[in-house]
């Protein structure tokens, strides 16, 4: 389900602004999806890396201790960053979650 009805056509900028949580830390599978884009040596065995189970303390540290977000991950692989599909973006970038206002 989206957060909001997406319009059509809609737009990359649309998307980052309104639908996309780009700021959200990224999970494992990020990592495991963005992979398969990498066409990169060097980026593609880091992101392997961070799906292994001996690669997970690193991925800890490099995502969740310091809250790196989904944006900042993206700059750190740029050659992966330029190779995702539009259609996969909805895989890989999670929805924003309502926010509850006090």
């Amino acid at each position: 389900s989206y957060p909001l009805p997406l319009p059509s056509p809609c737009s990359i900028h649309y998307l980052v602004t309104h639908y996309f949580d780009i700021q959200s830390v990224p999970r494992r599978s990020f990592f495991e999806l963005l992979s398969l884009f990498a066409e990169d040596e060097m980026e593609r065995e880091k992101l392997e890396e961070f799906c292994t189970s001996e690669g997970q303390e690193e991925l800890y540290s490099y995502c969740n201790r310091v809250k790196r977000s989904i944006t900042e991950v993206l700059a750190d692989f740029p050659f992966a960053a330029s190779k995702i599909p539009f259609s996969y973006l909805f895989d890989l970038i999670p929805p924003l979650q309502p926010r509850a206002f006090s």
